[in-house]
Formats: C-alpha cells, structure tokens, sequence
C-alpha cells in the first residue's frame, strides 16, 4: 500500500511539473506576443505604418507649373505645357487578371487564386492605335523581365486621352511638363533637361523661381491595380513658378540674329555677337550669339553654341577702345574739335618700337584724329593724360569690372592694376591694346556717350 501512495505521489509531482512548464511556455508566449505588439504598435508604428501604406496607396508626384519667360510687349518665350507619359510594369501586364462581364474577377481551378491572362498583345494594340507606333515595339517593352515599360513619353494631353480613359492592368500614366520656346535670344534664355530642370542661360540662373514648388496627391489602387484620389487625407497643392518678362524685344532680336548670321557667312568669321540697348535706360533691347542652336531641339544644343559670347567673351579692343582716349583728353587736356595736333607723319617711335598709323598724317585736328583714327594721336594723348587719369577713366567707363548686367557667366574683362604697368602699356591702352573688354562693356561705353555721359 505504501508503494502504491508512493507512486501516486510521484505521478502528481510529475504531473505538477510538466503543468507549471505548461503554463510558464504559455505566459512566455503570451509576453512574446505582447512584445511583437508592442514592437508593431509602439516601437515601430511608424515603420509599419509606412508599409501599410503603400499597399493600399499610391503617392503622385503633382509638379508645379514652371514659369514663363516673356519679352518687354508680353510676348511668349518660353513656356511649359503639361503632357502625359504612360508606364507600365510588365510582370502585372504579363498576369492581368480575369473579369466577367459585370466586372467580377474569375476564380481559376483552385478556388483560392483569381485567374489571369497575358494583356500583352492588347495593351500593344490599343497604344499602336493612338501613337502610331508598330505593335511590336510595345511587345517588346512589355515583355522585359524587370524594370519599368516605358510606353509613351510627352504625349499632348488631347492626344492622351483616349490612353487615359483605358482601364489596363498594370498601366499607369504621370503628367509632365514640356518647354517650348519662341526660339530666340537662345544664350539669353537658355534650355532644361529632360526633367525640366534648367541647365543653361536664364533657365539655370532662375531656376529656383521659374521652377516653383512640387506638390503631392495621394491615391488609392482597387484590386484591379486601378486608382482613385484617396478620401479624408491632406493634399499638397504644388506652388506654381514665378514668370520672368525681359526686356528684349523679340522682333529686335529676331533682326539682329538674322544680320549675325548673314555677318558670319559674308566675312567668314567664326563666331559673332551683337546687342542693341536703350540708351536713355541702359535697357538691353536685342542680345545675340553666333553660332547658335534651336531651343526646341536639345540635340542641337553644345556648350560652344551656348556660349553668350555678348557677355562671356573678352578681346582687345583696338580702336573702339578710342573713346576712352577722346573723353580723358576733352575733359583733362581741355582738347577741342579744332585743335590741331601733330601725328608724326604716320610714325612714332617709343624706344625699339613704332606706333605707325595707316597713312602718314601730319597735322590734323583732333576730331579728324579721331575719324581717321589715329593710333599716333591716341597713343600721344593718352601719355599727356597721365597713367593715374587715363586709370580712372578706364574703370569710370566700367572696363575691368562686371557690367551688373546679372547673366550668368559674365567675364569682367581685364585691365592691369597701375602697379603692373610698364612703359608700354599707357600708349598702347590709348588705341586698345593691352587691355581686355567684353562686347556688352563696350556698348554701355558708346551708349552713356550717346546719353551725355550718363
């Protein structure tokens, strides 16, 4: 009897043990299932959240729409028009699934998964019909094993829209914007990339305010992989970009690149620029380059032909340069038209070297000097003038300094600092040499001469 108590005791000892190792792996289990919830629901709700999210809901870049450019009367000279491009995944083209007529999915064999079928051929008709574009090229597109089916690129949105209205598996469409320009002032204004993001001219210089601010809608995808705006949820309007009027006048310009390029072919030259200006404001009327490209076509576009050489090129200037000479010797030596002055026959010497002028004048007077375009004259005046005057004449009338014109890419020219200077260089800068300028410093020096020096 006492063995019999004995082994009862043992078994409810036995059973006690294998109960309290029951329960402890049930309360292990249950604070294991307490801290996935808690790692889920406190910890990295957010995380968990996000992926919810994107099963359910698709977020759309909405771009802002990017300023134009318009010239001094309002008209156009670049502006974006919104254009639609279509993509695709090719994997949930390839498994499209199956709907009756009423629009209920079929159930395959298994019962458990819906029946699909390969939409290739059909996606590749539909969008054969609208773009023109041979059926086996979608094929192809549609058949990649990974990446994205680009389908159509840029579409206009009347021409889209029968593609949009369409109901396809898998098919998706983003609205874009596409530049077009009136194609002038094309180093002025410049082009953007394929992203619409300026990479030259104005177009990269104000593309921050031309470019505005991207918004965001949030959509929600059916079973179908169709979407619709979703409810109840905080929309981003995009913030549109700032419009930019210039003060060229496109018809101007328009004549001025027409004279350039005639320019360029009776002279041979390699390369020409030309700007007109207001001289009572300062305004620039007509700006322009040669050689230059088609503003609606980027292949056309090189770095060289972007070049505003208007501003952006420095050369010597040789007689235009005179005008500095003729201001300083008016107004420091007191010259008149009439003074006469002598011209040495056409030669002066300076040391080893000669200053020659194209005829042998003797004497003249200083207005004839200056039409017949002395070098002797200019290079002797600017000697009387005096290295420290004929300095502050030159940096007076802006050479050696940026114009404050603003374009991108303006050279300052160069004028040596009065401490570099030899003995050479006071007569030389008289008939422009020995010094660097820009085309457009040049014309705001002629032009406060047309305008009394203001």
């Amino acid at each position: 009897m006492n063995d019999n108590l004995s082994h009862a005791e043992t078994g409810d000892k036995r059973f006690g043990q294998r109960l309290g190792f029951i329960v402890l792996l049930f309360f292990a289990f249950l604070v294991a299932i307490i801290l996935m919830l808690l790692n889920i629901q406190v910890v990295n709700v957010r995380k968990y959240q996000e992926k919810a999210l994107r099963q359910y809901v698709r977020i759309v870049t909405e771009k802002a729409q990017r300023g134009v450019i318009i010239d001094r009367q309002g008209r156009m000279l670049a502006e974006s028009v919104e254009t639609i491009s279509f993509y695709a995944d090719p994997k949930k083209v390839r498994n499209t699934p199956v709907v009756d007529k009423e629009g209920k999915a079929v159930i395959g064999r298994n019962k458990r998964e819906q029946k699909t079928h390969d939409n290739t051929a059909e996606i590749a008709r539909i969008f054969s019909g609208v773009t023109g574009q041979p059926q086996r090229f979608y094929s192809k597109e549609l058949r990649k094993r990974k990446g994205v089916a680009v389908l159509a690129r840029k579409l206009p949105v009347a021409r889209a829209l029968p593609l949009m209205r369409q109901k396809m598996h898998g098919v998706w469409y983003d609205k874009e914007q596409q530049r077009y320009y009136l194609n002038v002032a094309a180093q002025v204004i410049g082009v953007t990339d394929s992203k619409n993001k300026g990479i030259s001219g104005l177009e990269l210089q104000l593309d921050k305010s031309l470019r505005g601010q991207d918004g965001s809608r949030i959509y929600q995808r059916s079973a179908n992989g169709s979407r619709y705006p979703a409810p109840d949820v905080l929309q981003q309007d995009p913030e549109n970009g700032n419009s930019v009027q210039l003060t060229i006048d496109a018809d101007i310009q328009s004549i001025v690149e027409d004279e350039l390029a005639r320019a360029v072919i009776d002279y041979q030259a390699g390369a020409a620029s030309g700007i007109v200006m207001d001289v009572r404001t300062g305004e620039i009327l007509a700006m322009a380059s040669n050689p230059t490209y088609d503003l609606n076509h980027r292949a056309t576009w090189t770095p060289e032909k972007s070049r505003n050489r208007a501003v952006t090129d420095s050369y010597e200037p040789g007689s235009t340069f005179k005008i500095v000479m003729a201001s300083a010797g008016t107004e420091v030596l007191h010259r008149k038209a009439e003074d006469r002055v002598f011209a040495h026959n056409g030669v002066l010497p300076f040391g080893r070297l000669r200053i020659r002028d194209h005829e042998a004048y003797g004497t003249i007077t200083f207005q004839e000097a200056i039409m017949y375009s002395s070098n002797v004259i200019a290079a002797k005046t600017a000697m009387a003038v005096g290295p420290d005057k004929f300095y502050a004449y030159t940096k007076n009338f802006g050479f050696g300094s940026k114009s404050g014109v603003g374009l991108i890419g303006e050279s300052p020219g160069f004028v040596r600092s009065l401490k570099k200077w030899d003995k050479t260089t006071l007569p030389w800068m008289g008939y422009g040499y020995q010094v660097m300028v820009t085309p457009l410093q040049m014309v705001q020096a002629y032009a406060a001469l047309a305008n009394d020096g203001e």
